[in-house]
């Protein structure tokens, strides 16, 4: 008996030691590879389907954020600066309140200019090739997606291109 309960002690130890470590390994490398600003499963030219009832007929940006989300808090003057060049086009903006429709949320929208009735609260389980937050999606008038922005921030090139994809 003693020694089946060595036997079953060094395979645990093996497992541990070993086994452990290359699975984290693995992990670890997936992780680093991925990325802060992950792909958020949508890509450019795919066609989203939220209904022209919400966005519109024209060119809209779709932001999916959360008021209590770090990386939101801190892309509000990026997102304030897309909310003024929406404005300035005559594009649609929407906010997908990814944590509900609640004050805190319209607080949220009001601080980068997006007004209450521009807040949505869309089902979390529609929003299934959604990975990270704060994302935004430029989308043209047939609802397919020309630009796609993962994070807290933009630089001056990719704003540029935004600006153009709105006019």
């Amino acid at each position: 008996m003693t020694e089946r309960r060595d036997r079953a002690i060094r395979w645990l130890a093996v497992t541990v030691v070993i086994i452990g470590p290359i699975v984290f390994g693995a992990y670890l490398v997936h992780v680093v590879r991925r990325g802060p600003t992950a792909d958020p499963g949508y890509t450019v030219g795919m066609t989203v389907d939220i209904p022209e009832s919400v966005i519109g007929t024209g060119n809209a940006v779709v932001v999916f954020a959360r008021s209590t989300c770090p990386s939101c808090k801190a892309s509000k003057p990026m997102l304030k600066q897309v909310t003024d060049l929406a404005r300035q086009y005559g594009s649609r903006i929407v906010l997908v309140a990814v944590a509900g429709k609640n004050e805190t949320e319209l607080t949220f929208a009001g601080e980068v200019g997006i007004r209450p009735e521009e807040v949505l609260r869309y089902p979390l389980e529609r929003l299934t090739k959604l990975e990270a937050v704060p994302t935004f999606l430029v989308l043209d008038a047939n609802r397919t997606i020309r630009h796609i922005h993962v994070g807290a921030s933009a630089d001056v090139t990719e704003m540029i291109k935004i600006r153009k994809l709105l006019n």
